[in-house]
């Protein structure tokens, strides 16, 4: 039987691999530890936006979570005249679909109708693209 230790943090029962892996965490800890540090990245990068990867000469992150957070905070903070109608258009989309959850589809606008069978088409293309299907 393997040995199992206690977790550094929160007293749960690990295998030895796992702590040696995790600098003594479990995987639970481990993930949150991640998590709190991605916030913390995020966070700073909200509050200082001149620290923000692909502004000011900075690179962007390997990491492709934060790359992708980057761009998504740049294009709130300097958006482009493409971002300024991607979140328009999402900003629609967000509330169409909202009323679609709410009253149905008899409750939407031909509009937001086209809206919400336009943004499911081009998501669905963007899953192909990725190969999530």
């Amino acid at each position: 039987m393997a040995n199992r230790i206690k977790c550094v943090r929160c007293d749960r029962q690990i295998l030895e691999e796992t702590a040696r892996k995790n600098h003594g965490l479990c995987a639970i800890c481990e993930r949150d530890e991640k998590v709190a540090k991605f916030d913390a990245i995020v966070k700073g990068w909200i509050d200082n936006p001149e620290t923000l990867p692909g502004t000011h000469g900075i690179p962007e992150p390997k990491d492709f979570a934060l790359r992708l957070r980057a761009s998504q905070l740049r294009s709130r903070l300097y958006p482009t005249s493409d971002d300024i109608m991607e979140n328009d258009c999402h900003d629609f989309f967000d509330e169409a679909y909202g009323k679609w959850i709410e009253l149905g589809s008899s409750g939407l606008s031909t509009k937001e109708k086209y809206v919400l069978a336009v943004e499911t088409f081009m998501a669905r293309l963007r899953m192909e693209a990725c190969g999530s299907t």
